[in-house]
């Protein structure tokens, strides 16, 4: 029988990548997964919090992000011309989309556990942010007596796959 790592012994421990490449044996996996584990019981509880603290904050980020990026969308809509307001919305999308992976990214890496985070809250808040782009839009029209010609919906579905684009490539890469 061949030494190494079978799908359902995975230890989820950082450097998880370098174990696969090396074909660890199941002694020097326990050993190194007993290691990681003291290291998260030995953190100090002020590490602990600072941990959740970043967690909760980035969500924040993305939360107040995405409404300030609506409300541009629907300011630029009055500006462009259909395709290119389209291109900006994908633009806008993938760079903040990627701005939040890199960290999401770092997070998960530390604890395993934040998934929720990424693979529940992501696309919800991104099906949230059509909502949030139809009503600042309409806010806006009642408000200011100015009509967009603008499809809402659509900028918003458009600018919700785009911004999920690079988590999603980020995942599929990682499972490969």
């Amino acid at each position: 029988m061949k030494k190494g790592i079978r799908k359902q012994e995975r230890v989820n421990i950082p450097g998880e990548d370098i174990i696969e490449k090396e074909r660890w044996d199941e002694d020097e996996i326990k050993k190194a997964a007993k290691i990681f584990s003291k290291a998260e019981n030995k953190k100090k509880l002020m590490i602990k919090i600072l941990d959740e603290i970043v967690h909760w904050a980035l969500l924040l980020i993305i939360i107040c992000g995405n409404v300030l990026i609506a409300g541009f969308i629907v300011f630029l809509s009055g500006l462009l011309e259909r395709a290119y307001f389209y291109i900006l919305v994908i633009l806008f999308a993938v760079l903040f989309g990627y701005m939040v992976e890199i960290p999401l990214r770092d997070i998960e890496k530390l604890s395993k556990h934040k998934h929720f985070l990424s693979r529940i809250l992501l696309p919800f808040l991104a099906l949230v942010n059509i909502y949030i782009l139809i009503g600042i839009k309409h806010v806006i029209e009642h408000f200011s007596e100015i009509e967009f010609e603008f499809n809402a919906a659509i900028a918003g579905a458009v600018y919700g796959m785009f911004f999920l684009l690079p988590h999603f490539l980020g995942w599929i890469l990682k499972r490969k």
